[in-house]
């Protein structure tokens, strides 16, 4: 019979002291080991939801919005793609959020997950986000055009 290595898999090791900002969240969720998904959506919310709703307004005109878009595709299709498709499906399967609480599950439902990610079809909460990349952008371009038209129609 075959021997088996040790065990490498990375594994929880409980901390002594929390800090505030952990202290603050672990109000929220149930289990201290999420602290990770937690510490993903207050960087989501920091570096990825601003510029989504920037890019939906008329502030960016011509090439600045194209300069803010490139980036703005970057991070939030190819740099936490995967890392929030992660936690959304843990999120998903497992509870979160404490029962007080909850109503945030349905908050990063429907305000994060268009903004950040798009989702595969196999994750069980129905969202409204796009699908693919060319949706996302045809969508983003769609409602500039809208935007610009009624911005240019009332002025």
């Amino acid at each position: 019979m075959k021997s088996l290595s040790a065990l490498t898999d990375p594994v929880y090791v409980p901390k002594e002291k929390f800090n505030l900002f952990e202290r603050l969240w672990l109000h929220v969720i149930n289990d201290k080991r999420d602290l990770p998904f937690a510490y993903l959506l207050t960087t989501i919310h920091l570096i990825v939801l601003l510029p989504a709703i920037l890019l939906f307004t008329p502030v960016f005109q011509g090439w600045i919005w194209w300069a803010v878009a490139v980036p703005y595709f970057y991070i939030s299709q190819l740099y936490f793609k995967g890392r929030f498709g992660l936690m959304f499906h843990c999120i998903c399967h497992r509870k979160f959020f404490k029962k007080k609480y909850q109503w945030l599950h349905t908050y990063i439902t429907w305000i994060i997950c268009p903004y950040s990610v798009t989702h595969r079809k196999d994750i069980t909460v129905t969202t409204w986000a796009c699908t693919t990349w060319k949706t996302t952008w045809t969508t983003i371009l769609r409602a500039r055009c809208t935007i610009s038209a009624i911005t240019s129609a009332t002025s």
